[in-house]
């Protein structure tokens, strides 16, 4: 996960202090591995305190249906808007213009 999600996640919880926000990500700690571990939790421990919920070690692979969506491990969240922010890596061999686009 890029930090783009978890900007996103706390700026609806700033603008929308009624809304409700889960983040759901697949690795063990938010973001990803080339940050320190240590500034992970505490973007956890800041989401947190802004009021998200943050769900680790799972993943969100369909959609909305009757409100609700369901992760990979049977958890259920209540969502009436679902936000995919999937990253992906890209080939190192070609330049920054071409991974962009594609």
């Amino acid at each position: 996960m890029s930090d783009a999600p978890t900007e996103y996640a706390g700026e609806v919880r700033d603008v929308f202090h009624q809304t409700k926000v889960t983040v759901v990500h697949g690795g063990r700690l938010l973001l990803n591995d080339f940050m320190p571990d240590k500034f992970r939790r505490a973007m956890e421990e800041d989401l947190r305190a802004a009021g998200a919920d943050v769900i680790l070690d799972d993943y969100v692979d369909g959609s909305i249906k009757d409100g609700v969506v369901k992760t990979r491990s049977g958890k259920v969240v209540e969502a009436d808007l679902l936000v995919s922010c999937q990253s992906f890596a890209c080939n190192v061999q070609c330049d920054v213009k071409t991974c962009l686009v594609q």
